[in-house]
Formats: structure tokens, C-alpha cells, sequence
């Protein structure tokens, strides 16, 4: 695995929402990582969500066991319905309107879970910027 992380932050949590399996229509939990200050590349960010993640660092890779929906599937990590095991496309999660990752405004985060990860975390993937 390369050590060249993309996304760092001090700042990050876990945060997790309802939806329904893209595949059987359970009401499942999904989560993604959000931060509120980090960096892309060095640049500084703030208030973004992070899909389509290749690479996680051990630490990040650690804090995600309570999750255990959420894994890598080929190289890339994927929510996954615990009753079909179907795979959650984060296209779907994350920029459709009525993904439950489309906004990540104040509003839309009380209606989330938000769990506090520890320490730096870093890891590669894509920023999503719906606030």
C-alpha cells in the first residue's frame, strides 16, 4: 500500500446516516468520513466528506472495525447491506439528491450519527463538497 495519502485531518469523523439498499430496500446504516478542517494534497479544506477511498492508513483502518459494513471491495472501500451484502455505490450516496450524503450542512448532520475519530487521519479517495 503507498504511504502518499491524499487527505489528512485532525478533525474527521465517522458519520453515519439511514438509507435504503440500493438492492433489496432494507433500511440499512452507511456511513463516510467527514471533516471539518483537513488538507487535500497540502491545501487546507474545510467541511468535506471523503468516497471513494483506496487507501486508509492503519490508524483510520483501526477506527472503522465498528463498522464492519463498511469495507473494501477490490480497492476501493464500500458501504454493504448487511442482509443482501450488497454493495452501496457512493455515486448514489454522495451525489444524488436524495443520497443521505448529498448535504453535509449543519442541517443535514443532526439527522446523523457523528463519531470523533482520534488523531490524524489519512487516507486517499475523493472529496465531495455538497455544504
Amino acid at each position: 500500500m503507498s504511504m502518499n495519502y491524499l487527505f489528512e485531518s485532525n478533525q474527521a469523523y465517522i458519520a453515519c446516516a439511514k438509507t435504503h439498499c440500493q438492492h433489496c430496500a432494507a433500511e440499512i446504516d452507511v456511513i463516510t468520513l467527514y471533516c471539518v478542517t483537513g488538507q487535500f494534497d497540502g491545501e487546507p479544506l474545510e467541511e468535506f466528506s471523503i468516497m471513494h477511498i483506496t487507501e486508509a492508513d492503519e490508524a483510520l483502518q483501526a477506527q472503522l472495525a465498528p463498522w464492519p459494513f463498511f469495507r473494501r471491495h477490490k480497492s476501493v472501500f464500500y458501504n454493504h447491506c448487511p442482509y443482501c451484502q450488497g454493495r452501496q455505490e457512493d455515486m448514489d450516496l454522495h451525489c444524488e439528491p436524495d443520497g443521505p450524503f448529498f448535504y453535509m450542512d449543519e442541517a443535514s448532520r443532526q439527522s446523523m450519527t457523528l463519531t470523533p475519530l482520534v488523531g490524524r487521519v489519512r487516507l486517499s479517495g475523493a472529496e465531495t463538497f455538497q455544504t
